[in-house]
This record gives C-alpha cells, sequence and structure tokens, in this order.
C-alpha cells in the first residue's frame, strides 16, 4: 500500500482503498493519522506520517500513539447513559428540571428548561444551538458541570425537542445526570465500565499538563494554539476529553456490535436512526449516539466526528458490522466540516 507523501504502516496487507484516505490526508495537510478498520471480520491497523511530540519535534505516528478523540468522546458518554436507562437508572424521558435542581437557580425561559428531556440531550434536541448564541463549553470557564448558575445566561434558541442544533452543552448536562444518578464521576465510570473490562488504552484528560504526561502532542494551527492552551478540559468529560488509539475505538464499537457482548444490548439501542428523519441527507439526522446516513438501495452507515484544535476525529460502523475510524493531529479550523464530510462520503463509498 503506498499512500504518498504521507509515509505508512500497517500490521498486514490492508484494503487497496484506504490509499486513496491517504490522499485525503495529504491533500489537507494532515503529518500523521492513524487508522482501524474492520472488514468482512479481518481487522487492519495503519500509522501513517510523523507524530508531533509534545516539545515540537516529529518521530513517526505509531499504532500505539495516543491522540485525543474529540467529540468521538460522546460515544463513551452515550454508552453510559444507555447502560443506566437499560438498567431503570435513568429515563430517556426523563426532565432534567428537576434531576439537576434547576429550579434553585432562577434560570429565564424556565419554561422550555422545564421541557428538556434527557433523551432530547442525546439527540442535540435540547435547544441549544451554537450556530446562534454561541458555544458556552468552549471556554476557560463553562457552565456545566461545576458552575450551574451560569446557566441563567444561556439561551434557549428552539423549542426543545422540535429541530436538531449540536450542542456540547447538552451532552456535558446529560453526564452530569449520570454522574448525580451513579454518585460516581465520568472518568472512573468509563474506567471500571468501559475501559478496564475491554482492555483499551484510553485515558481521560483533565488538563493541559496530561497531554505531556500521556505524550499526546498536537499541531494546532497558530491561530488556534491561545485556545488549546485554555482549554477547558476537566469540564469536557461527556463532551470530548478522551483519548487513546484508533485500535480502542475500533475494538470499543465492535463491542456494541459483537454477540453476546456485554455491551451488545447498548448498542442496538444506539445503533439505529432517528425516527421521522430523512437520513439520506448527510450530517442530518443523529440519533441517540450517531449520525446515520444512507443511500437509496443501499446500506446505512452510522457515524460521528470530532474536531478541536490540532485534532481530527471519524468512526463509522456500516450496518453489515464493518468498521472504520481515524485519528489524526492536526484541523483546519475554517474548514473542518467539509474535510470530515469528504472522509465520511469517502468512507461509506467503501466500507
Amino acid at each position: 500500500l503506498t499512500l504518498r507523501p504521507l509515509e505508512a504502516r500497517c500490521d498486514s496487507s490492508p484494503p487497496e482503498w484506504l490509499a486513496a484516505v491517504g490522499r485525503w490526508a495529504a491533500r489537507h495537510d494532515f503529518r500523521g493519522i492513524q487508522i482501524h478498520v474492520r472488514i468482512n471480520g479481518a481487522t487492519y491497523d495503519c500509522s501513517f506520517g510523523e507524530r508531533v511530540n509534545t516539545d515540537g519535534s516529529r518521530d513517526k505516528m505509531e499504532k500505539t500513539t495516543k491522540l485525543p478523540y474529540a467529540s468521538v468522546t460522546k460515544v463513551f458518554a452515550s454508552t453510559l447513559v444507555m447502560k443506566y436507562v437499560q438498567q431503570g437508572l435513568l429515563h430517556e424521558e426523563q426532565p432534567i428540571y428537576d434531576a439537576l435542581h434547576l429550579g434553585e437557580l432562577g434560570l429565564n425561559d424556565r419554561e422550555h428548561w422545564q421541557s428538556i428531556t434527557l433523551g432530547m440531550l442525546l439527540r442535540h434536541q435540547g435547544g441549544f444551538d451554537r450556530t446562534r448564541s454561541g458555544d458556552p463549553m468552549i471556554r476557560p470557564d463553562p457552565p456545566c458541570p461545576e458552575r450551574l448558575d451560569q446557566l441563567r445566561a444561556v439561551r434557549i434558541d428552539f423549542e426543545p425537542g422540535t429541530s436538531y442544533a449540536y450542542s456540547n452543552l447538552g451532552y456535558c448536562l446529560a453526564g452530569l445526570l449520570v454522574e448525580r444518578a451513579t454518585n460516581r464521576s465520568l472518568p472512573d465510570l468509563y474506567r471500571t465500565e468501559i475501559f478496564e473490562p475491554y482492555g483499551l488504552s484510553i485515558v481521560s484528560l483533565s488538563n493541559s499538563e496530561d497531554l505531556v504526561t500521556q505524550g499526546i502532542g498536537l499541531d494546532p494551527h497558530s491561530e488556534e494554539r491561545e485556545q488549546l492552551a485554555n482549554w477547558p478540559w476537566k469540564s469536557l468529560d461527556a463532551v470530548g476529553n478522551l483519548a487513546g488509539t484508533a485500535r480502542d475505538i475500533g475494538t470499543f464499537l465492535y463491542q456494541m456490535i459483537r454477540p453476546g457482548s456485554s455491551i451488545a444490548h447498548v448498542g442496538q439501542a444506539l445503533l439505529k436512526p432517528l425516527a421521522g428523519c430523512d437520513d439520506s441527507i448527510w450530517r442530518k439526522c443523529h440519533g441517540p449516539a450517531f449520525y446515520s446516513f444512507h443511500k437509496p438501495g443501499r446500506g446505512r452507515m452510522f457515524w460521528r466526528d470530532g474536531t478541536m484544535p490540532g485534532v481530527t476525529a471519524f468512526a463509522a460502523i456500516a450496518e453489515d458490522g464493518d468498521i472504520f475510524v481515524l485519528l489524526g493531529n492536526a484541523r483546519d479550523p475554517q474548514r473542518w466540516v467539509a474535510i470530515h464530510d469528504e472522509l465520511g462520503q469517502l468512507v461509506y463509498d467503501h466500507l
């Protein structure tokens, strides 16, 4: 397999179509990427190009190099939520207003807050639209999970449950519900319920120093370096603070679909299209954990992407069980959505 100009290293001879992924990465100036693929029961792990060390030096990207997952973290958060829904500890139709004691905070637009449910948060239907009002989670002092009084300044942009708008705040609130219901922290739950049982090397990042201790080097654009220096890692347990390898994600996704797996029933609940939504339109329909997409007459793919300064992440599961995961150590801060969508369509056409 040739992925010029990125040097490729794979544990076995992978499908030839991955060369197109390498060309995609080179075209969009990725220094290095990591890929895990599972097709027809066979798995392939590849690393391309260079890793960036915390001191700025560069080495070969390895299959064991840890990289941040950004919003692919939300798949793990959704898994915990659905696990406790199925155990009866949480309920998708559960209003968050009473469960999180929001009535004590004197929130504006109280009626809308009272109508938001846990299921709406998972499906990004909670009423928060960052394209209209900004993202309150991507700042040094976000309101969730520790400063809920600041929710008084958060605007409800549409009637909850009636529309879709991607929301990091919604996932933070969902994660907070899990913590309140279990009386345990999300990092602790991740570790005991997911990472250790499945032998995953994933870690939770709580501050920028964790990047150094975990050997995670990023390559953000110069305009994003200050933002990364002030990234609110500790507030993003349910939103985007996990890091590990592409293989770790792929291994976990396989457990969601493997017959007999302890989380197969959770996977069945998460891997379903949003009812009443036309998922023949890309990036339109988000279920409880994934977007879904299909072309007429073809199978459906469930997928989720993630981004932050210096990070690109993408994960997908096809209906037939094939899996694709990519992690990259760079992003274009202006065009990342179009770049991710290009990758997603490429993967759909081959997976």
